[in-house]
């Protein structure tokens, strides 16, 4: 079994984006707080493929934007 995960770190601002119900901008937030530790679900899927943890067909069934 091969275990892919997105991770959001409750940052101020996703915080506010949860209290105001932005939660389309929410994939933003993940893209760009790498530095708090947060990856969004396409970029774990892609390091398992980079890996070779995963096939192609693998991640064309699971990826949103790959």
């Amino acid at each position: 079994m091969i275990l892919a995960t997105e991770v959001l770190i409750m940052t101020d601002a996703a915080r506010n984006l949860i209290k105001t119900r932005t939660l389309s901008q929410l994939n933003s937030i993940i893209q760009t707080g790498a530095q708090y530790g947060m990856h969004t679900m396409d970029k774990s899927i892609k390091r398992l493929y980079d890996e070779g943890g995963i096939t192609k067909e693998t991640v064309m069934e699971y990826s949103k934007r790959i």
